[in-house]
């Protein structure tokens, strides 16, 4: 994992690995932890990778086409002091993910987008079950 400092004149000089399914990593040699991970394809993307409560993380800040490397080194530096104070950038999206949906909003999407409207009754609607007790 070569560890250059990271410019615009850097990043078209940058290549994919000739391996086709491996992935490269070149790391910024002024801010540690921040980084450009290529894909086999030639995608590149910014990324942040730090130790969080003795576990690495390697987050995604998005692909350097979308916004200039300044604007990646700021949120970059953001990120790395979050994960200084402890904040693990992996349990976050996970809270944030699972907190929005809930089993009443689960019900509520599939009884709205999987039952027809002129649907025949079930024997269970009649009060009579499938079994008898």
């Amino acid at each position: 994992m070569p560890t250059v400092k990271i410019t615009n004149a850097a990043l078209r000089t940058m290549l994919p690995s000739p391996e086709p399914s491996k992935q490269i990593l070149y790391w910024d040699s002024d801010l540690a932890g921040f980084g450009v991970r290529i894909a086999p394809g030639g995608k590149m993307t910014y990324i942040v990778q730090r130790d969080v409560k003795g576990k690495t993380r390697r987050i995604s800040l998005g692909p350097v086409a979308a916004f200039p490397i300044s604007d990646a080194r700021k949120l970059a530096q953001v990120e790395i002091g979050n994960m200084l104070r402890g904040i693990d950038p992996v349990l976050e999206e996970r809270k944030t993910r699972t907190s929005s949906f809930t089993l009443e909003a689960a019900l509520d999407y599939y009884l709205e987008n999987n039952v027809p409207e002129k649907q025949k009754p079930s024997p269970t609607d009649a009060g009579e079950g499938y079994f008898r007790f």
